[in-house]
């Protein structure tokens, strides 16, 4: 047998074209030559299985394209996307050259392949770009610390922000947009994101067009020979070009590798900016399972290309290596991100709940919307959560049927019926949870703080009723979700959001549930413990304070629980706590031992609190300077508050307005040791002192009401200055003020004092301030008739009525009279000493009579009693009409 017929029985299964047969002759010398190519059938078959890919791929567009105006997509740009996936399936059709061989298949399937290759690692990139330059203002806020990234990563941080830099400065500008939560937020067009994908493939597309333009570097078909063990001459099809082939498939991989590396290195953020950023927005772990994947797929695929002489064989590694790459990016990259729009159409399956499937695209969208507040988007937040949301909405409100009402369709809170609530499963209701939450934190950023706290308060009851009303969340997993919202109902109680009666009874049964709901972990039941125990204490059952507190101290580690209680609940109050139990020995009397707690937190609690927690230090701080201030240690109250208060606290829009008159008090009350003299800007602050009531209502818990802390300061600045002078009867007349304010918060309705510590603080000022209003009153003045100081009598006995007329006639041409006749609304003054202006400044504090004659009420800054109680219009309308019979 010869060699010819033993090569053809080892390649059967292979068409062998052009064999040129010669005859069986053992001692001829002419080798025998065969041409290997493909088989028909095989092309035809991955000619169906690339069509497949092909319509796969262009499906997946055609989704995008769909849901491209849905919120839950906006980050994931489905533009760019579609461009990503279009050049997959350009990569996808190039592999059909692979499979028919011709001139212009070999000039063109590489440039197309390594191009398209290059686009998408460009979008990969330009996305990764985006996405830090949108967060940028918002890492800028909170910047980490340098020191604490670790030295091997310095230069990784160095080299992604000088490409951010270099393609900010490459694509122009991006607009900065101040929407109407006043919020700045960077746009990021999608011209510019273009621009930085067309500069990422620019080299790459410049030296494909040089291979194809150069003749000597365009590939073309041809036939390589080589010779077998036997020395059989063997020719297969293939594209060559004439020079340089290894250099330039070289550089082309290189060139498609940058956008890739690039994509890789904006997604290594600090571990700073990754605490902050939700893991949507992170591609490494996509961008690890492709490469993987590739890796993987090229490790199988290499020794066939390499070593195989079947051109079956052979075609099928190379294209399965090309299309790794587009197919494991359209799946990771893409297809995860299109999932997140599918839970609509998973929800409208028969009545088991929205699956499975559903639940992780919600979870998904809760994701993003998380990403929406970090960034300051909050009316797309509201939009997301509202179209997410209304997948649970089937009900439509209360229906009456002939057999009465419809119980299942009463509304429970936020849109949900009691049929759709008691549907809910476990995860969902979870889900429910989590959107409601998120929705709650945008309603004071895009209606302000007063309306946004009550919508934010509705929710939370609406979150509440939810729970309560859901037979699944007796089935939750981790029922802590919903302890956040017993403590802002809580604080929300505290601050007179909601009504209760003076004994604090709603405030207490709902510490006492949460208490009870709360032994699931550690740090939620010490929080739930310190809730209790403050209760407790501001109601003047300090025992019972101090058992709660022994066991929340025993619970609670700092190094542990701090961060997930700041996390979870905004303030550390377990901490805030520790300092509040000194205010409970101050009530029973036991002045050294709450003088130590001081110390105690002082010295190890005060120095490792999370600075940036500023009301729960303010708490804390608080607390320290009413022990400490009312037993003779002034200055080392000031010592503490400067030091550990930061700079600018001032702004902060919960205690700003209380940071600079605390400041002031400590230096100017009797007992502290600085020398002060009295300025005009200290006047004008103790006089514009103003504090809402919430804010007041809460600080209450350390044993001062902030109104008497402006009490305090307008008697002492009015105690330097003489009796009489007229900004010392307006220092008094602001403290009286403030006292009278604070004097209804400390007491009940019946008269009985229900905030011990705040009433103690207060009563001695408010003595005080009427003393000075006394002396006031008795002090000795001079009439604006006095007729000293050398002004002249009108008197006509020494003189003629001509020489009277010359005068006054002298006297108008100096000084006219009719200029000094300037009507009271073009001054800042008051014209009848009562600071009621006239014209349309009068008509907030006058009232006018039956007969039409206006009757001026003499109250100045009547805005602060507004709202100070059910009866206030009562008070205002009795002083007014008393000022009226008056005058």
């Amino acid at each position: 047998m010869s060699v010819s017929s033993s090569l053809r029985g080892a390649l059967n299964g292979d068409t062998t074209e052009n064999v040129f047969d010669v005859p069986e002759d053992n001692d001829t010398d002419v080798p025998e030559t065969i041409i290997l190519s493909q088989q028909q059938t095989y092309q035809i078959a991955m000619s169906v299985i690339l069509g497949i890919m092909i319509l796969a791929q262009l499906a997946l567009m055609f989704s995008f394209f769909i849901h491209r105006s849905k919120r839950v997509l906006e980050f994931a740009q489905p533009l760019v996307m579609n461009i990503c996936n279009a050049a997959g399936v350009a990569i996808t059709s190039a592999c059909y050259l692979y499979l028919f061989i011709s001139d212009a298949g070999c000039a063109l399937r590489e440039p197309i392949i390594f191009i398209s290759l290059t686009i998408m690692g460009a979008t990969l990139a330009g996305r990764a770009w985006r996405i830090s330059i949108l967060f940028s203002p918002m890492m800028n806020l909170r910047s980490s610390n340098p020191h604490v990234e670790q030295k091997n990563q310095a230069w990784v941080e160095t080299a992604r922000q000088s490409i951010l830099h270099f393609l900010r400065g490459a694509t122009g500008r991006e607009s900065v947009l101040l929407g109407r939560t006043s919020r700045l937020h960077v746009q990021i067009t999608i011209h510019r994101i273009l621009w930085a994908i067309s500069l990422l493939i620019f080299p790459q597309l410049l030296l494909q067009v040089l291979i194809v333009s150069i003749p000597a570097t365009r590939p073309r078909p041809e036939i390589s020979y080589f010779y077998d063990s036997d020395g059989v001459k063997i020719g297969r099809l293939q594209c060559q070009s004439e020079v340089g082939r290894t250099w330039l498939l070289a550089f082309s991989i290189a060139f498609a590798s940058i956008p890739y590396c690039l994509a890789w290195l904006l997604n290594l953020r600090p571990k700073a900016e990754l605490d902050k950023l939700p893991e949507m927005v992170d591609e490494r772990t996509n961008l690890k399972n492709s490469c993987w994947v590739c890796i993987g797929v090229l490790i199988t695929s290499a020794p066939m290309i390499g070593m195989s002489m079947s051109p079956n064989a052979h075609t099928y590694a190379i294209i399965c290596t090309v299309l790794s790459i587009p197919l494991s990016l359209g799946y990771f990259v893409a297809y995860n991100k299109l999932t997140a729009v599918n839970a609509n159409a998973a929800s409208k399956r028969a009545d088991i709940g929205i699956g499975k499937d559903g639940r992780n695209s919600v979870a998904y969208a809760v994701r993003m919307a998380e990403m929406y507040v970090k960034i300051g988007r909050v009316e797309e937040t509201v939009q997301l959560v509202e179209e997410t949301l209304n997948i649970w909405r089937k009900g439509s409100g209360n229906k009456t049927t002939v057999f009465g009402p419809r119980d299942e369709n009463e509304e429970v809170g936020s849109g949900f019926t009691k049929s759709d609530v008691e549907s809910l499963e476990p995860e969902e209701l979870e889900l429910i949870i989590q959107l409601l939450k998120i929705k709650g934190k945008t309603q004071i950023t895009l209606y302000g703080h007063q309306m946004g706290s009550a919508m934010y308060a509705k929710l939370h009851v609406d979150i509440l009723k939810i729970f309560e009303h859901c037979p699944a969340s007796v089935k939750l997993k981790d029922p802590s979700i919903i302890f956040p919202v017993y403590n802002y109902l809580g604080l929300q109680i505290r601050g007179g959001a909601f009504q209760q009666d003076d004994t604090f009874s709603l405030e207490l049964d709902l510490a006492e549930r949460f208490y009870y709901e709360a032994q699931v972990q550690s740090f939620h039941l010490a929080r739930a413990l310190a809730n209790l125990a403050d209760v407790y204490g501001r109601t003047g059952h300090c025992e019972e304070a101090f058992k709660y507190f022994d066991i929340m101290q025993s619970i609670y580690m700092h190094a542990e629980h701090g961060a997930r209680l700041t996390e979870t609940y905004a303030v550390d109050r377990c901490a805030v706590c520790i300092a509040t139990s000194a205010l409970w020995y101050l009530q029973l009397g036991q002045h050294d031992k709450a003088i130590d707690q001081c110390d105690y937190v002082a010295e190890y609690v005060m120095p490792i609190f999370d600075k940036k927690d500023t009301i729960g230090l303010y708490h804390i701080v608080t607390s320290v300077i009413r022990v400490l201030k009312w037993n003779g240690h002034v200055d080392r109250a000031r010592e503490l508050y400067e030091m550990y208060i930061p700079a600018g606290t001032e702004h902060h829009f919960a205690v700003g307005a209380v940071h600079k008159p605390m400041l002031l008090l400590l230096k100017i009350c009797e007992e502290s040791s600085e020398k002060y003299s009295v300025e005009d800007a200290d006047i004008a602050l103790a006089l514009d002192f103003e504090i809402n009531d919430f804010s007041d209502n809460i600080m209450m818990s350390d044993g001062w009401s902030l109104n008497s802390l402006g009490a305090e300061l307008c008697l002492h600045l009015a105690r330097r200055l003489q009796p009489g002078e007229t900004t010392r009867e307006k220092l008094v007349k602001k403290g009286i003020q403030l006292s009278s304010i604070a004097d209804t918060r400390v007491k009940a309705s019946n008269g009985m004092i229900k905030h011990i510590l705040a009433y103690e603080a207060h009563k001695d000022v408010y003595l005080d301030l009427l003393k000075l209003a006394g002396l006031d009153v008795s002090a000795s003045r001079r009439s604006v008739h006095d007729m000293g100081k050398g002004r002249r009598r009108l008197s006509i006995q020494d003189a003629s009525v001509w020489d009277l007329k010359a005068s006054t006639t002298t006297k108008r041409e100096k000084d006219t009279i009719v200029k000094r006749l300037v009507l009271k609304d073009e001054t800042s003054g008051s014209a009848n000493g009562s600071g009621c202006g006239l014209g349309s400044s009068a008509s907030a504090d006058s009232t006018t009579d039956r007969a039409g004659k206006k009757t001026v009420c003499g109250l100045p800054q009547m805005s602060h009693f507004t709202g100070r109680g059910p009866n206030s219009s009562l008070v205002l309308e009795s002083i007014c009409s008393e000022q009226s019979e008056k005058t």
